[in-house]
């Protein structure tokens, strides 16, 4: 409020300034300057921004490392005048100077309220100006942190990805090797038809169009034809035919939780119009046997079942392993003597608890 009389004046300030000294003295009041006050960016560490720069009929690019710590600023432009500049950052603002076609060349600018960018203008030897901006520089990286594996005979293709830095990156091998059959391209595809199983592993290495370099270990498995198929499934359903002694078998085989001590396994068999069915349970180590609708358990019958597991379990086993090399359709081989058929093949179906209830 603006007083008109002198005296009245000079007493409001006189209050105002022993109510503050007052209150400072008592520690009531502590006046601070916020970011906001600085009228710019006030960022800490060291930050490197780099990007283009522009004039009529000239061009080219730069790269600061500005110094928010220390208040520094230095870099370098190339293009149609190339150079190396040195100044101060102080609230988000920038000012640095250098030479350039003989004489001094100054470039101005702030720094976005939040860090991300910086834009201003440079003058050199008042004949040459022009506008700057960029944004702040990440680091190159590679971003891949794992590739998927692969199947012998099937087509393969994955990339190698990768962050920062200055593009166009190139890719390559850096030590390892690539699982036969396959092969990298500098735009960072690995592709091809493997053809060996196994596991490879091997290092990448990125490279930016600024020379900069980031390299990482990485692996690919390649599995055995069909093997992710059928080794991997943790549930089936399959159907046998075959014929023996001038009769014909029909199995239908379902499994579930493969591989675990708690694995399911129902066995339907049917010889002309009779079904007879058996399933086991591991997580319960008991058995049951049905036919028309009826169930009796293993051990109500006195059966042992361990013994009808291993018989069961390992005519599975048989069955999964012939089809190793299955990808689709039906299989069909001959074992001693005897042509068995296999289809209806279900790879990771739903099998619940329907499935395998028994009376």
């Amino acid at each position: 409020m603006k007083m008109k009389q002198k005296g009245v004046t000079t007493t409001v300030i006189a209050i105002i300034v022993i109510i503050v000294v007052a209150a400072a003295a008592a520690g009531a009041l502590i006046l601070t300057k916020g970011p906001e006050e600085e009228g710019g960016y006030i960022g800490t560490g060291t930050v490197t921004y780099s990007g283009n720069w522009s004039d009529t009929g000239l061009s080219g690019t730069w790269e600061f490392a500005v110094n928010f710590d220390a208040g520094t600023v230095s870099g370098s432009f190339s293009g149609s005048a190339s150079g190396t500049v040195t100044g101060s950052v102080s609230a988000g603002a920038i000012s640095a100077s250098g030479t350039a076609w003989g004489g001094a060349i100054t470039w101005s600018g702030n720094i976005s309220s939040d860090g991300s960018s910086v834009s201003g203008s440079w003058e050199c030897v008042g004949v040459y100006s022009g506008t700057f901006s960029g944004t702040k520089s990440v680091a190159l990286g590679i971003t891949t942190t794992s590739l998927s594996g692969g199947t012998v005979d099937v087509a393969y293709s994955a990339t190698l990805s990768a962050s920062g830095g200055t593009s166009p990156y190139t890719r390559s091998i850096d030590s390892g090797s690539l699982p036969d059959g396959l092969s990298p391209s500098t735009g960072g595809v690995i592709s091809g038809t493997p053809t060996t199983a196994g596991d490879f592993s091997f290092t990448v290495k990125v490279t930016d169009s600024a020379a900069n370099t980031d390299t990482k270990a990485l692996s690919i498995h390649v599995e055995a034809a069909g093997e992710g198929i059928i080794a991997s499934a943790t549930s089936l359903s399959f159907k046998i035919d075959y014929t023996y002694g001038g009769q014909t078998y029909t199995y239908w085989e379902r499994a579930r939780n493969i591989g675990t001590a708690n694995m399911d396994l129902r066995v339907d068999m049917t010889l002309d119009t009779t079904t007879m069915s058996y399933i086991l349970s591991g997580s319960q180590q008991e058995g049951w046997y049905g036919t028309a609708g009826y169930w009796l358990s293993f051990s109500s019958l006195g059966y042992d079942f361990s013994t009808y597991w291993s018989d069961y379990y390992g005519g599975f086993e048989s069955y999964t392993g012939w089809l190793a090399d299955w990808t689709s359709g039906e299989w069909q081989g001959t074992v001693a003597g005897i042509t068995y058929r296999i289809y209806d093949i279900q790879v990771n179906p739903t099998l619940g608890d329907e499935v395998f209830t028994h009376g």
